[in-house]
C-alpha cells in the first residue's frame, strides 16, 4: 500500500491539529500534545511549537529525581513514570537528538536511572507490582522496558530486558483476561468492572499494546537472537528513596510498603489503590463495594474501624511523613475522633505493624493481613487460634499475629469479585478492642 495522498495527508494533518484546540490536562496528558506535534513537526506538516515547549516545561515541573515524575503538581509516584513519563521521554529523545541534544540526554539519563529502580518492580515470575490507577492497561507494565528498546538506550543489560519482557508477557497470557470473542477485558488478571476507572472504555485495555513496540526493531536487531536472561541478583529488602517505598522480594512475591498519599483526586478508589500499608506482585490488592459489611469492605493490607455501623479505612496521610531504610512512619485519621500513628518495620518474615491509636470513643479495629485465592479449584485452608489467623492457598501463604494489644486472630471471607487477581478470596486479620484514650497495638504480618 502506498503512501497517503496529499489530500488525506491534508485530512489527517487537520485531525491530529484538533488536540491544540483544546488543553490537555496539567497530567501525564501533556506528552499527548507534545508527541502529536513532534509528528507533525517531523513530518514537515503545520504544528504548535508553543504546545510542545509549555508542555515540556510543565513536565519538569513534575520531575523529582532517580528518574522519577509526579504525575501532575502533588501527584502520585505510580505506573504513569513507565507507562508514559519517561517512556514518553525516550521517544521525543528518538526525533529529537540533533536539535535538542541536551534535553534528549537528560531523558535518557532519566531513563537510565528510574529502570535501576524499576526492575524491582518485578517478580522473578514475569508478574509486577498490583498498585495504583489503571490497572486495566495491564502489560503495559512492561512498555517501558520495550521502549527502551525502541530508541537504542541500553536500560539494562539487553538480555536482562529481553527477559523481562518475555516473562511478563507469559505471565499475562496466562491470565482469563479476554472475553469470549478474544477481545482484552476490563479488569486485571480476570474481567473485573469493579475495579474500573471512570474514564475507563471498551477500547482501554488496549494501552496495553505499548508494549509491544519492540516489534518495530529490525530484522537485524540483537533483541531477535540473545537469550532472554533471568532476573539478575536482587537485594531481598531494598528502599526506593525516589519512589517512597521500600520494596521487599522472597516466596515469588514481591511487596511495596508505602505511606499512602497526601491529597486526594477525583479518580476512582484511589483509597484501595493508593492508601494501603502493601501492594503485592502475587497477591494483588482488593476494591471496597461499600462500607457497610466489612466483606464488602474488603479491607487487606489496612487497619480497618468499626463504628456505629460502618468501617472506616485510612485515605490520607499528614505531611512529615517519613520512608527510610528502616521502615515507614506515618500519622492518619479514618474519621473524626480516630488518630494513628502507625511504623511499619520491614524484616525477613514480612513487616511488624505498631499502630498507636488516640480514639474518642470505643470501637473496633481489624488489622488485616493479603488477600489469597480460596477458589473451590484448589487445596486451601484457613485457621484462626488464639491470636494468629493464617490463609494457605497452594503455595502462597499469609499469617498475622497480634503481638500487643490482646488481638484475636479470625479469617474474613469477603465479597467475590473484589480482588484484582482472585476472584475468591479469605484475609487473615487481627481484631482488637480499641478503647476510649491512647492504647498501642502491634501486629506482624508473614508472607515471605
Amino acid at each position: 500500500m502506498g503512501p497517503l495522498s496529499e489530500e488525506a495527508k491534508a485530512n489527517l494533518t487537520e485531525w491530529l491539529w484538533e488536540i491544540n484546540r483544546h488543553e490537555c490536562c496539567a497530567c501525564n496528558w501533556q506528552w499527548f500534545a507534545i508527541l502529536t506535534n513532534l509528528a507533525l513537526k517531523v513530518r514537515g506538516r503545520p504544528y504548535s511549537q508553543q504546545k510542545i515547549d509549555s508542555g515540556l516545561a510543565m513536565l519538569e515541573d513534575y520531575y523529582d529525581a532517580g528518574g522519577w515524575y509526579h504525575d501532575g503538581n502533588g501527584g502520585d509516584k505510580d505506573y504513569y513514570n513507565p507507562f508514559v513519563m519517561v517512556s514518553y521521554g525516550l521517544l521525543y529523545a528518538m526525533f529529537m537528538e540533533d536539535e535538542e541534544p541536551e534535553r534528549c540526554q537528560t531523558f535518557r539519563q532519566r531513563a537510565r536511572d528510574f529502570a535501576k529502580d524499576y526492575i524491582y518492580w518485578f517478580a522473578d515470575d514475569g508478574a509486577s507490582i498490583a498498585y495504583g490507577r489503571s490497572m486495566t492497561y495491564r502489560f503495559a507494565q512492561v512498555a517501558f522496558f520495550s521502549i527502551s528498546l525502541l530508541a537504542g538506550e541500553e536500560v539494562l543489560p539487553l538480555p536482562v530486558v529481553k527477559g523481562i519482557i518475555a516473562r511478563h508477557l507469559t505471565w499475562w497470557l496466562n491470565q482469563p483476561i479476554y472475553d469470549n470473542a478474544g477481545v482484552l477485558s476490563i479488569g486485571y488478571a480476570y474481567p473485573n468492572l469493579q475495579m474500573s476507572e471512570s474514564y475507563n472504555a471498551p477500547s482501554s485495555p488496549y494501552w496495553a499494546l505499548k508494549a509491544f513496540a519492540f516489534l518495530a526493531l529490525p530484522d537485524g536487531h540483537p533483541f531477535w537472537s540473545v537469550e532472554a536472561a533471568p532476573m539478575p541478583p536482587l537485594e531481598k529488602q531494598h528502599y526506593l528513596p525516589h519512589a517512597g517505598m521500600f520494596l521487599q522480594r522472597g516466596r515469588g512475591n514481591v511487596v511495596a510498603l508505602v505511606p499512602g498519599r497526601l491529597q486526594a483526586d477525583g479518580h476512582s478508589h484511589t483509597v484501595e489503590k493508593y492508601s494501603k500499608f502493601a501492594y503485592s506482585s502475587r497477591f494483588g490488592f482488593s476494591i471496597s463495594r461499600t462500607p457497610v459489611t466489612l466483606g464488602e469492605m474488603a479491607p487487606d493490607s489496612m487497619l480497618c474501624f468499626q463504628v456505629g455501623g460502618y468501617f472506616y479505612v485510612k485515605d490520607l496521610v499528614e505531611p512529615g511523613y517519613r520512608v527510610g531504610e528502616d521502615g515507614l512512619d506515618f500519622r492518619w485519621s479514618p474519621l473524626a475522633g480516630i488518630r494513628v500513628r502507625t511504623r511499619l518495620v520491614p524484616n525477613e518474615r514480612g513487616h511488624l505493624r505498631i499502630h498507636t491509636i488516640e480514639s474518642d470513643c470505643d470501637c473496633t479495629a481489624y488489622d488485616c493481613g493479603f488477600a489469597l485465592s480460596t477458589d473451590d479449584r484448589i487445596a486451601f485452608s484457613r485457621r484462626a487460634e488464639g491470636p494468629l489467623a493464617e490463609v494457605v492457598s497452594g503455595g502462597d501463604y499469609c499469617a498475622v499475629t497480634s503481638q500487643a494489644g490482646d488481638g484475636r486472630g479470625e479469617v474474613l471471607i469477603p465479597d467475590p469479585n473484589t480482588n484484582l487477581i482472585f476472584t475468591k478470596t479469605s484475609i487473615p486479620m487481627a481484631v482488637y478492642t480499641v478503647r476510649k484514650g491512647i492504647q498501642t497495638i502491634q501486629t506482624q504480618v508473614d508472607y515471605l
